[in-house]
């Protein structure tokens, strides 16, 4: 059976304003903890799945 490395990569695109630096990582943090706010219909969302086979060689010697 072979086996596969599975990459799920999200990126997700919006505008934030505040007053300083930390004003907008503290909501960038809400952001990110509020799963919610990411499926609103005006968050631009791009999602990419890659999929490689894993070669038995390389990586067996890794996991052990």
């Amino acid at each position: 059976m072979k086996r596969y490395r599975i990459k799920i990569i999200k990126k997700y695109t919006f505008d934030l304003s505040g007053e300083n630096k930390e004003d907008v990582n503290s909501q960038v943090n809400t952001v990110m903890n509020e799963s919610h706010i990411l499926d609103l219909p005006y968050v631009k969302k791009n999602v990419r799945v890659k999929i490689r086979e894993i070669r038995k060689g390389n990586n067996d010697e890794k996991n052990n």
